[in-house]
């Protein structure tokens, strides 16, 4: 039997394994964000759209010193939604691109 770790992200109990918690979670890359953005903002933005069970921002540019995350939904459906809603939007002044992951 796992025990339960007593650590919340963004109002989730997850457990032990971090890999349980997005199993049954759905996935949205979001690029080109604007250095200046962060985890609240996304939150502002993406929460109304849908169920959003967690987000990822990372604190570190890629390649071509850009800013990206992910966002995490419940239902497949809401994802594709957030993707064909929010993808051009403007955050920060910069067009950001959205577009549903793939794993495996």
């Amino acid at each position: 039997m796992r025990e339960k770790v007593r650590e919340r992200s963004f109002g989730v109990l997850r457990n032990e394994a971090r890999s349980d918690f997005r199993d049954h979670l759905f996935s949205i890359f979001i690029g080109n964000l604007n250095p200046t953005v962060d985890s609240g903002s996304l939150w502002e933005i993406f929460k109304p759209q849908g169920k959003v069970r967690d987000i990822f921002l990372s604190l570190k540019t890629n390649a071509r010193k850009r800013v990206f995350a992910f966002v995490h939904y419940e239902s497949e459906e809401e994802a594709s939604r957030v993707v064909k809603k929010v993808d051009g939007m403007h955050v920060y002044g910069w067009p950001i691109k959205v577009k549903l992951t793939t794993f495996g």
